[in-house]
């Protein structure tokens, strides 16, 4: 062959292969995705963030956390089967992720497959134990205690007691109301807001379980004290006042 065919192949292979590693290097890393996904979700549009992990998948089709977080955007649209359906598969591909099941829990007791709903939350709960994961403690804990307030068998005393679960499992410095120390659980964004509203909604869910078995005084007691360490709290005064007229 001669020199300058094949310096010429050569030089069209080397061009086709930075052309490759171009476009490479041009496709968005998960991170980068859910950093948009999270911008279009604060501006309402749903539909950018569904396409934008829809598209991540087309070339990452066995990515379970990108179908986790798809997942999660189609349960705050109410669209339950999606999101029952995308964590399964997620699950399929990794089975050992306490927040997938989590997740699916989420989907089915809001598709009220009940049953199915309380053994994925309790797996969930297993898993992260086993794995120290403190955060997803919080989450499948407090899920269960919603999880007894809204069957239809409703069981008030396995409400309070996963509710004091996940009380128990939250930093003491916001239990105690003196706020959260720098850096802890990194996985909440946003300042770690969500802490402080999973120990409001946890206190609620155990004062209303209390309430439905005509505990008020405790009720009353248990709202009280958080309102004293959280007096900005709407929701724990609005709580406190029906108690108070219903007693």
């Amino acid at each position: 062959m001669p020199k300058k065919m094949i310096l010429s192949l050569f030089l069209s292979s080397l061009l086709l292969n930075f052309a490759l590693g171009d476009q490479a290097a041009q496709k968005p890393t998960l991170n980068e995705i859910n950093q948009e996904a999270e911008t279009a979700l604060d501006n309402g549009s749903i539909s950018k963030a569904v396409a934008l992990y829809e598209n991540f998948l087309k070339d990452n089709p066995q990515n379970a956390e990108a179908m986790f977080y798809l997942a999660g955007i189609y349960g705050k649209a109410g669209n339950f089967e999606k999101e029952e359906d995308l964590c399964q598969k997620a699950i399929a591909i990794d089975p050992n992720s306490p927040d997938y099941y989590v997740n699916l829990g989420n989907a089915q007791a809001g598709l009220k497959k009940w049953t199915q709903a309380q053994q994925s939350f309790q797996t969930a709960y297993k898993l992260a134990t086993e794995q120290k994961n403190k955060f997803c403690q919080i989450h499948a804990s407090y899920s269960l205690s919603n999880y007894f307030l809204e069957i239809p068998e409703q069981n008030n005393a396995e409400a309070i007691r996963w509710s004091d679960t996940c009380i128990d499992h939250l930093p003491k410095s916001v239990v105690d109301g003196k706020g959260l120390f720098s850096g802890y659980l990194g996985e909440f964004r946003k300042n770690n807001q969500r802490l402080f509203w999973t120990y409001e909604s946890a206190t609620l869910n155990k004062a209303g379980a209390l309430g439905n078995i005509m505990e008020f005084k405790k009720a009353k007691a248990i709202l009280t004290d958080y309102i004293q360490k959280y007096p900005q709290s709407q929701n724990a005064q609005a709580m406190l006042h029906s108690m108070s007229k219903r007693s």
